[in-house]
């Protein structure tokens, strides 16, 4: 609205716009705060200056996942999860009614494609929370990640393994402290040995701080592997046993 009624141009002041950039660093500027860094950084500098962002595009998947007892969300939390369905949250609701903390000793897995919590609803899934960041991860996602940890819990996070799927890893790690799980070397090289061929890798491999030999290997092989070819054993691997 405020793009529209200023310039007549309704997508002027969106992310990644030269104007955009421009009212950004100059609010940041005015307000003696650091330039804007991500969507995160962005959206808070527009609120500084009385312009409220849209809290309802943002959203989160999640599946299994509860609130306490007295939880306004609570009942419609309790609903979805007893039927093993899947359920999507926007950041507007998040900030409003913040998801109860987990405690410490519960884990929680982030995954990057839908798909998967679909295979898990196809189990009758009574595991884990779930949450799906559905490629890179949104401002929803990131809030509820936080929320949930508050207490202490463990948030295990896989992704596809290319450029685009280290970047989310490497991004939420930082964001929102997860911890990379069957994201190393041998988790790769595995899973490529299981399929014969691959997408190929165009490009430079990110870094892999968390196992530097991973980005080595994806590098020297060129292939990549997606997360929906490992839904099977990704869940397998929730729930038999406790991660490493």
């Amino acid at each position: 609205v405020l793009a529209s009624e200023l310039t007549g141009d309704p997508h002027a002041l969106d992310v990644g716009r030269t104007l955009a950039r421009l009212v950004t660093h100059a609010i940041a500027d005015a307000a003696g705060e650091p330039p804007p860094s991500d969507a995160e950084r962005t959206r808070a500098l527009w609120e500084l200056a009385g312009v409220v962002p849209d809290p309802l595009s943002s959203t989160v998947l999640a599946l299994a996942l509860r609130a306490g007892d007295d939880h306004p969300l609570a009942g419609h939390l309790d609903a979805h999860a007893a039927a093993g369905e899947a359920v999507s949250l926007t950041l507007a609701q998040l900030r409003r009614w913040p998801i109860t903390a987990m405690a410490a000793g519960d884990r929680v897995f982030v995954v990057e494609n839908p798909t998967i919590l679909a295979a898990a609803m196809r189990r009758g899934w009574r595991g884990p929370t779930l949450v799906c960041s559905s490629g890179h991860p949104t401002l929803a996602v990131v809030t509820l990640l936080r929320q949930l940890m508050a207490g202490g819990c463990v948030c295990f996070q896989h992704a596809d393994f290319d450029p685009a799927g280290i970047t989310i890893t490497r991004w939420l790690a930082s964001r929102a402290v997860t911890t990379p799980w069957h994201m190393a070397a041998h988790d790769y090289l595995t899973a490529l040995a299981a399929r014969s061929a691959g997408p190929t890798i165009a490009g430079p491999v990110p870094d892999t701080p968390w196992d530097r030999e991973l980005a080595i290997s994806m590098s020297d092989h060129r292939r990549a592997v997606y997360e929906e070819h490992l839904a099977e054993t990704l869940l397998d691997q929730i729930t038999r046993r406790a991660p490493p």
